[in-house]
């Protein structure tokens, strides 16, 4: 597979035309710092969403599970955003049966952190350019 996180298998790995329901990132490291860097290496960030727009179906999604509300507030506020998104956020009540449960989930529950579910659709049909 060689170097590279996520994005980079996304773009060079998978062939042209195979597209996913959906996408799944749990607890991902929220790399907390201000700068550049320690955003470019966060799993959920802007060119994974424009990645996903192009491998996942129409209608698809992804589903990302952290316990870190600045992560949480950070990918609401700056990723999944603006009123041109081609992305609809989905409410999400509590954990879904079919998560697994990791270790860095139950280590977040024993230091006390809420548990959030982001859960983002792709909409069916393209904006419009405005």
């Amino acid at each position: 597979w060689g170097e590279g996180d996520g994005v980079t298998v996304l773009e060079r790995f998978i062939p042209e035309g195979v597209k996913f329901e959906a996408c799944f990132v749990f607890f991902p490291d929220p790399w907390p710092g201000e700068s550049v860097m320690d955003e470019e290496r966060r799993v959920v960030r802007g060119d994974l969403k424009t990645v996903l727009a192009e491998v996942l179906e129409p209608g698809g999604y992804i589903h990302v599970a952290t316990d870190v509300d600045e992560y949480r507030d950070w990918i609401t506020s700056r990723v999944f955003c603006g009123e041109d998104s081609q992305w609809v956020r989905e409410e999400t009540v509590g954990r879904p049966l079919w998560r697994p449960m990791t270790k860095y989930e139950a280590m977040g529950i024993e230091k006390g952190h809420s548990i959030h579910e982001l859960r983002y659709n792709l909409r069916d049909v393209p904006l419009a350019p405005q």
